[in-house]
């Protein structure tokens, strides 16, 4: 048995319109699209008021390139080529050439070499390349506030394409633009917008200058990764100029009680912070390091109404108590904002030590042994380490009240757990607090020598 496969026979007929042969398609009328839509307006007399539809020889075009008729069918009616590689060659061929040529060559203010600006970047830069631009930025002081305001407040995109910052102090914004405006006067986009939620804010985008200070923190400028620059840990001038600028976005003068002032600086980062107190170092300023909140501990901010958040990440802190370090840091570092500089101003200016006498009543509540001498400068408003000089002084111990016998320790063992903490306290003679703290030492301790 055979199979015949039999093709359709296409029919020819002559178009209404143009009076031209062709061959039939699928029940077709007319040659073209163009025949078709003037068949269809002479079919509908009705469509005569539409001039979208009527405007045929508006719509008949010529190619710039190929210089052939074409019909526009887009709804813009705005085409001048017949297909997009025609539009491309031609784009080359008049518009890109022309322009090139048109550029003139810039002089580079570092290397002194000649060199035409690209397309993508404004021709204002005087700058060849990024090792120039380095090269520009290390002449200026202003350079070491402006990497500690990145690592702080400010932030560089990911494509590095954008630098800026947003804040709440207007005086601290516009000291960080005015940085900006010293090393780079011809780039007029620096400048402080005000937003709608009251902040303000500071942009840069000239990718060749993101990136060259990016560079300097070896491309580590997130929150969790960043570093101090080598540029600053050799150079003191940078160094106090970092400083300033780190602890400007950072930094909190604490002043809850009177005549006790400390600058408490905030972090997730823990190797930055280490690499920051290298730099008080350098200035003599002696400071703590200490990890508040770990990771998914919650707390309660009192400037949020005591709201209760929950920390995504370990916070580490540097804090800065005695007051001699805190003048140290005032008269060589300090702060640009001025609600911060205020409040050192005024500690330091009015801070005396006088020695106030002890009434008969505190000296009684430094004997009882049960409060800490935490729990004592709370009530009674002292500093811990006047608490505990005055202790020596009457010959009362404080580490007596922490010291623990073995008798102690083995009935701590052996009943913890199984009697309530206060009646234990009452047997040990130990506040309960102590207890506890007691408790995780062993279990440390334990874990240690496993």
């Amino acid at each position: 048995m055979t199979y015949r496969y039999i093709k359709k026979i296409r029919e020819k007929k002559i178009c209404p319109i143009c009076n031209k042969e062709f061959l039939t398609k699928k029940g077709q009328v007319t040659c073209s699209t163009h025949c078709s839509q003037v068949n269809y307006r002479k079919l509908h007399p009705k469509l005569q008021k539409n001039r979208y539809r009527l405007d045929n020889q508006k719509r008949e075009k010529v190619c710039k390139w190929c210089k052939k008729p074409f019909y526009d069918m887009s709804y813009a009616n705005t085409k001048k080529f017949c297909c997009e590689n025609h539009s491309r060659k031609y784009y080359k061929e008049h518009i890109l050439k022309p322009i090139h040529f048109e550029l003139k060559k810039i002089r580079c203010i570092i290397c002194k070499n000649y060199f035409l600006p690209e397309r993508s970047i404004r021709s204002d830069l005087p700058f060849c390349s990024k090792e120039c631009i380095i090269k520009h930025l290390l002449k200026f002081d202003e350079l070491g506030y402006i990497l500690g305001v990145i690592a702080s407040d400010g932030f560089i995109t990911n494509n590095k394409k954008q630098l800026g910052m947003t804040v709440k102090d207007k005086d601290y914004a516009e000291y960080f633009c005015s940085c900006l405006n010293k090393i780079f006067p011809s780039q007029k986009i620096i400048r402080v917008l005000p937003h709608s939620d009251g902040r303000y804010r500071v942009y840069l985008t000239r990718i060749k200058i993101v990136q060259a200070l990016s560079s300097l923190f070896d491309n580590k400028t997130t929150t969790f990764n960043w570093i101090v620059p080598k540029i600053v840990l050799e150079n003191k001038k940078l160094a106090k100029q970092f400083l300033n600028g780190f602890f400007d976005g950072e930094a909190t003068v604490n002043t809850q009680r009177e005549k006790y002032v400390s600058i408490q600086c905030y972090s997730a980062n823990e190797n930055g912070l280490r690499e920051v107190g290298k730099l008080l170092s350098l200035f003599k300023i002696n400071y703590t390091t200490s990890k508040l909140n770990r990771k998914g501990v919650s707390f309660i901010s009192r400037k949020d109404n005591n709201k209760t958040y929950s920390s995504k990440s370990d916070i580490y802190a540097i804090c800065i108590n005695k007051f001699e370090d805190i003048k140290r840091f005032y008269n060589q570092i300090g702060f640009k904002i001025k609600r911060k500089q205020d409040k050192l101003k005024i500690f330091v200016e009015n801070f005396t030590y006088e020695v106030l006498p002890w009434n008969e009543e505190d000296s009684e509540l430094l004997k009882n042994k049960s409060l800490t001498a935490r729990e004592l400068s709370k009530k009674l408003d002292v500093t811990i380490n006047r608490i505990k000089n005055r202790r020596r002084f009457l010959g009362i111990s404080f580490w007596k009240a922490i010291y623990w016998t073995p008798e102690q320790t083995k009935m701590l063992k052996d009943n913890y757990g199984e009697i309530n903490n206060q009646e234990l306290s009452i047997i040990i003679g130990k506040p309960v607090h102590c207890l506890i703290s007691k408790m995780c030492r062993l279990r440390k301790t334990n874990e240690n020598n496993q």
